[in-house]
């Protein structure tokens, strides 16, 4: 998301944002700094940052021009990109969201790095789960994402649905334990 005041860059044409001079610390501090860190890396450019306590009073500063960008989900991008308040850099990834089809992906716009960069959640259970357990959880969890009524009420929220089980979804965490540690010691020594 951009400040109005901040027009859409191609390439590696970055402005630095002033957090302002009071700014909360968020509790999610340690993911978002990750991210940051790759989306810094990945276009080339410093980038101060600011914590807020969710995403109600950055919107409120990036309408009030007092900060220039951040990254947001979706779901609260989408009101402020359709009245025209804000304005959109890109989606991360390799093909261009659904449910903003205007913005650019990331790959797009020759911002390497991104393609992998997501929120996800998934369905963990205790190591040592017995096999046939943990097939009866796939199946059964298979099947609920299946139901149309949720399938909507995600689709509302602007949730895409990818069904990761077994060695799949494993590789996907080990995925993302391996590039958040990387980004983690690049920037804490």
């Amino acid at each position: 998301m951009l400040t109005p005041s901040l027009p859409p860059q191609k390439g590696n044409r970055w402005t630095t944002f002033t957090p302002p001079a009071a700014a909360p610390s968020h509790r999610y501090r340690g993911r978002i700094s990750h991210r940051r860190s790759q989306f810094q890396r990945a276009v080339g450019s410093q980038i101060i940052t600011a914590q807020y306590a969710g995403t109600g009073p950055i919107m409120t500063d990036l309408l009030a021009d007092r900060v220039n960008m951040t990254v947001a989900a979706e779901a609260s991008a989408e009101p402020y990109l359709k009245e025209d308040s804000l304005g959109a850099l890109c989606t991360f990834g390799a093909e261009r969201s659904a449910f903003l089809p205007d913005v650019p992906s990331s790959r797009e716009l020759g911002i390497e790095g991104l393609d992998d960069l997501m929120f996800w959640n998934g369905l963990h259970a205790p190591a040592g789960i017995p096999a046939e357990i943990v097939v009866q959880l796939e199946e059964a969890f298979a099947r609920i994402l299946e139901n149309e009524n949720l399938q909507q009420r995600l689709a509302d929220m602007r949730l895409k649905t990818v069904l990761l089980q077994g060695e799949d979804f494993e590789r996907r965490v080990q995925q993302d334990w391996d590039m958040f540690g990387k980004i983690y010691r690049q920037t804490h020594g």
